[in-house]
C-alpha cells in the first residue's frame, strides 16, 4: 500500500514539475534585463533552427531573473531550470502563464489537477475508421482533425483550461494542425488561457465570429506564438471583462509572408490591468487600429469611442516592442495615472516619427528603462504637465545630419518647421533637465535653411508637347539665392497622348513642390466652305469662314491669321486655300471663272412737263453667267427734273458694268395764233385780187406750200435716218425719237394749208 501511494505521489509530484516549467520559461514579460548590466541568458528555440540572438529573447526559450520588490509573487515562482531540462522538453513550447510555485502545491492538488489533464487528454482519441486522425469531445464542444491538418470545433461551451492546462488537442497534435474552423456558436469560459498559444503551423482561423469570448477574463498569450497565421478578424469580440492582455500577441505573424494590419477597433479594455508586451515582437504587423479599443463602458450616457480607456492598468511594459513596420501610434489619451511600469514600451519602434505623451501623467515615479530605445526616426514628442523623463527611457540621440544640429527645441510660439520655443536641448539634457513649466511639443532643430521651390499647376492638351520649364517658377539655394531652373528638378513625365491628370514633383534640396499637369482632350476646329467668284470681284478670305473653336471646345472669332493661301480674281482658275486653327485644318476650292455681266442703255430727249421713266433707257442685260436680267429699279442711280430744261446724266449699273447716258429735257415748242390779216406763214393777207390774180396768186401759193412740206419732209427723214444711223452705230442708252411729236405737227399744219386753201377758193 505504502509503495503504491509513493509511486502516485512521485507521478503527481513529475507532472507539477513539467507543467510549472512551462509558464516559467515565459516569464519574460515581468521585467526584461538590460544587456549592458547583465547576462542575458539565451537557449536555443525549441521549434526553429538556430534559434534568435536579441535584445529581447524569446520567452518560450530564455529564461531572465530580475529582482523586484513589487511583485514578490513573480520571485517566488521563478525558479531557475537547468538548460538541459529545456532541450529535454523540446517536444512542446513553455508557455506563459501566472504560475504558482510547487512548492506552494500540496500533494492532494498535485493529484487533482493530474487526474483533469488525464481526463482532458484521454478525450482525444484517433480515428482509424475514417480520413480524420483525431476526435473527441472537449466541454459540450465536438472536435476532430482530419488529415489535412484542419481542427474543426463543434458548437457549444468550451471546456475549461485553467493556468496549467491546454485543451485535449494541444500536446498530441498542435504541430499538425494548420487550420482551425469553428462550425457553430461557441462559448468561452471563464478560466480559458492561451487558446490558441503554440500553433506554430496554424494558418488560418475560420468563422472565429462565432467564439463567444465575453466570459474570458484572462486572454494572457492567446495568440502567442501563432507565428504564420495570416491574421485574425476580431471585430466582434466582447472583451469588457478582460483583465489581463500581457503577450496577447506576443511572436505572432512574424513569419508570414504578408504584412498584418490588425484592427483591435472594437476591444473594450476598462477593466485590463495588464499589457505588457502585448504586442512585442509582432514584426509583421503593419498597423494596429486602436482608435476605439479603450472606450469607456456601455453604461455611461456617452461614450467618447476616440479616447482610449486605460484607467486601470498597471502595466504596459513592452506593448508596442520591436513594432518595427509601425508608422504612427496614437497614445494622445491613454490615462496612465494607475501605470507602474511602462519599461520597452515603445522599444525599436523605428519608423515612428511622432509620439504625443502629452497625457502621460504620473502622481509617483514610473519605472521607464528603455522605454524610447531604439525610436530612431522619432522627431516629434509632445510631452504634458504631468510627465516626469528619467535618463533611463534611453531617447535616443539626434543624428547630426540632413540639416539637424543634433538639438530638440520646443515649438513655442512658432511651427514644427519652423519652432521657436527657448528651450535647446540634446535628448539627454531633455531627460534631465525636463518639468512640467516646460511641456511643449519638441521638434528636431534644423540649420537655417532658405531652399525653397515654386512650380505651378498646367493644362495641356492631347498632341501637344509638355515642357518642364513652363511649369517653373523660381527656386533659392540655402542662402536665398536665386536658382535657374535644371531639369534635375523635375522627377516625373507626362504622356501627352492620353488624357488625364499627372502629379509632377519639383525639387532643389530639401525643398519639394507637387504640381499637377492635366490633360485634356483637344476640342479644337475650324470650317470652311467652297466658293464661286467672276474675273474682276474682290475676294474676302472671311466669305469662306464657317466656324472655329478652341481647345475646350468655346467658338472663335475669325482672324486673317487662320487663312493661308491667296486668289487672283483677275485670272480665271481654282485656287485652294487652308484654314488653320491650332492642331484642326481645313482647305477649300476658290474658282474664278469669266465675268458674262453686260447693260445695254440708251439716251433720251423730253420736254418740260413730260414724265421720266428709267426703264425707258435700259435695253438689256446679262448676269456673270450670261443669263438675261429683267430690269430692276436697283441698277439706276441718278435723277431727271422734268420742270427743267437741262442734260440730266443717268446711271445704269449691272455688277462691274457701269455706264451713263444723258436725258435731255427741252423747251416746249411755241404754237402761234393766225390773225385775221395774217396768213399761216406770218404773212400779211393779201389785197383780194382779180380772178386771174387770184388764181396766180393760188397757185403761186400751192406751189410754195409744197415746197415748204417736201422741205419740211425731207428734213424729217434726213433727222429720222440720221437717228436711226446712231442707234445703229452705237446704241446709245437712254435715247428714244419723238416721232409722234413730229407726225402730229405735220399733220396739224396740214390741216390749216387746206382750211385756208378752201376759204380762198370760196371768196
Amino acid at each position: 500500500m505504502n509503495k503504491k501511494k509513493l509511486v502516485k505521489c512521485s507521478l503527481a509530484i513529475w507532472l507539477a514539475t513539467q507543467s510549472l516549467l512551462h509558464p516559467f520559461s515565459y516569464s519574460y514579460a515581468e521585467e526584461w534585463s538590460k544587456p549592458d548590466e547583465e547576462q542575458v541568458q539565451t537557449a536555443t528555440s525549441l521549434n526553429e533552427p538556430g534559434g534568435k540572438n536579441d535584445l529581447v529573447e524569446n520567452p518560450l526559450e530564455t529564461m531572465i531573473q530580475e529582482p523586484d520588490e513589487n511583485q514578490p509573487e513573480l520571485e517566488e515562482s521563478m525558479t531557475e531550470v537547468p538548460q538541459e531540462e529545456l532541450v529535454e522538453e523540446s517536444e512542446s513550447l513553455d508557455q506563459p502563464t501566472e504560475s504558482q510555485s510547487a512548492v506552494d502545491l500540496d500533494q492532494d492538488q498535485l493529484t487533482e489537477n493530474t487526474e483533469q489533464e488525464e481526463t482532458l487528454l484521454n478525450t482525444a482519441t484517433p480515428t482509424e475508421e475514417s480520413t480524420d486522425i483525431a476526435s473527441g469531445v472537449f466541454g459540450t464542444c465536438s472536435w476532430r482533425i482530419d488529415a489535412e491538418g484542419t481542427l474543426y470545433i463543434g458548437g457549444g461551451t468550451l471546456g475549461e483550461t485553467p493556468v496549467t492546462f491546454f485543451p485535449p488537442w494541444f500536446n498530441s497534435y498542435r504541430f499538425k494542425i494548420k487550420k482551425m474552423v469553428f462550425t457553430g456558436p461557441t462559448i468561452a469560459p471563464k478560466e480559458t488561457h492561451r487558446l490558441f498559444y503554440g500553433y506554430t503551423n496554424l494558418l488560418s482561423i475560420e468563422n472565429l465570429a462565432y467564439l463567444d469570448v465575453s466570459q474570458v477574463t484572462d486572454m494572457t498569450s492567446f495568440f502567442s506564438d501563432c507565428r504564420v497565421l495570416n491574421g485574425v478578424d476580431l471585430s466582434g469580440w466582447d472583451t469588457s471583462n478582460v483583465t489581463n492582455m500581457s503577450n496577447m500577441f506576443f511572436e505572432a505573424f512574424d513569419q508570414t509572408e504578408n504584412l498584418i494590419h490588425l484592427d483591435l477597433s472594437s476591444f473594450d479594455t476598462s477593466n485590463v490591468v495588464d499589457m505588457s508586451g502585448m504586442f512585442s515582437r509582432c514584426t509583421k504587423v503593419q498597423s494596429i487600429d486602436l482608435s476605439v479599443m479603450f472606450r469607456l463602458n456601455y453604461e455611461l450616457e456617452s461614450v467618447d469611442v476616440s479616447n482610449f480607456d486605460t484607467s486601470l492598468v498597471q502595466a504596459m511594459r513592452y506593448m508596442f516592442a520591436n513594432c518595427e513596420l509601425l508608422e504612427t501610434i496614437d497614445v494622445s489619451n491613454f490615462n496612465t495615472e494607475s501605470v507602474n511600469y511602462l519599461t520597452y514600451m515603445f522599444l525599436n519602434c523605428s519608423k515612428v516619427k511622432k509620439l504625443d505623451l502629452s497625457y502621460f501623467q504620473f502622481e509617483d515615479p514610473v519605472e521607464m528603462a528603455e522605454m524610447l530605445a531604439g525610436t530612431t526616426s522619432l522627431n516629434e514628442l509632445t510631452l504634458g504637465k504631468g510627465y516626469r523623463f528619467v535618463d533611463s527611457a534611453n531617447l535616443p540621440a539626434i543624428p547630426v545630419e540632413d540639416g539637424n544640429t543634433g538639438y530638440w527645441q520646443n515649438v513655442g510660439s512658432g511651427t514644427v518647421t519652423n519652432p521657436a520655443g527657448e528651450y535647446v536641448l540634446t535628448s539627454e539634457e531633455l531627460m534631465t533637465n525636463y518639468t512640467g513649466a516646460m511641456a511643449d511639443t519638441y521638434v528636431w532643430q534644423k540649420e537655417p535653411n532658405y531652399e525653397s521651390i515654386l512650380a505651378k499647376d498646367s493644362t495641356l492638351y492631347l498632341g501637344e508637347t509638355w515642357d518642364p520649364q513652363d511649369n517653373f517658377i523660381s527656386a533659392t539655394d540655402k542662402e536665398g539665392n536665386p536658382l535657374p531652373f535644371d531639369m534635375s528638378m523635375v522627377s516625373g513625365t507626362v504622356d501627352t497622348s492620353v488624357a488625364g491628370v499627372t502629379p509632377i514633383t519639383y525639387t532643389n534640396g530639401s525643398a519639394a513642390q507637387v504640381i499637377h499637369v492635366t490633360v485634356k482632350e483637344n476640342q479644337e476646329s475650324i470650317q470652311a466652305k467652297d466658293s464661286v467668284i467672276y474675273v474682276g470681284d474682290q475676294w474676302d478670305p472671311q466669305a469662306n469662314f464657317v466656324s472655329a473653336t478652341d481647345e475646350d471646345g468655346m467658338p472663335l472669332a475669325f482672324t486673317p491669321k487662320m487663312v493661308e493661301g491667296s486668289v487672283d480674281s483677275q485670272k480665271t482658275g481654282d485656287y485652294f486655300v487652308t484654314y488653320t486653327n491650332g492642331i484642326a485644318s481645313k482647305t477649300i476650292k476658290v474658282t474664278v471663272k469669266e465675268n458674262k455681266e453686260t447693260l445695254v442703255v440708251k439716251g433720251s430727249t423730253l420736254y418740260v412737263g413730260d414724265n421720266w421713266n428709267p426703264q425707258d433707257n435700259f435695253i438689256s442685260a446679262n448676269d456673270k453667267e450670261g443669263n438675261p436680267l429683267t430690269f430692276d429699279q436697283k441698277m439706276v442711280s441718278g435723277k431727271v427734273d422734268t420742270t427743267k430744261v437741262g442734260v440730266y446724266p443717268v446711271t445704269y449699273q449691272n455688277g462691274h458694268q457701269k455706264k451713263t447716258v444723258e436725258i435731255h429735257v427741252l423747251a416746249e415748242p411755241t404754237k402761234e395764233k393766225p390773225d385775221a390779216d395774217t396768213n399761216q406763214s406770218g404773212d400779211k393777207k393779201p389785197v383780194p385780187a382779180t380772178p386771174n390774180e387770184t388764181t396766180n396768186n393760188n397757185d403761186q401759193r400751192d406751189k410754195k406750200d409744197e415746197e415748204d412740206e417736201k422741205n419740211k419732209k425731207d428734213e424729217k427723214d434726213d433727222k429720222d435716218e440720221k437717228d436711226e444711223q446712231e442707234d445703229k452705230k452705237l446704241p446709245t442708252t437712254g435715247y428714244q425719237k419723238s416721232s409722234l411729236s413730229m407726225i402730229g405737227m405735220a399733220c396739224f399744219l396740214l390741216g390749216l394749208y387746206f382750211v385756208y386753201k378752201k376759204k380762198i377758193n370760196v371768196k
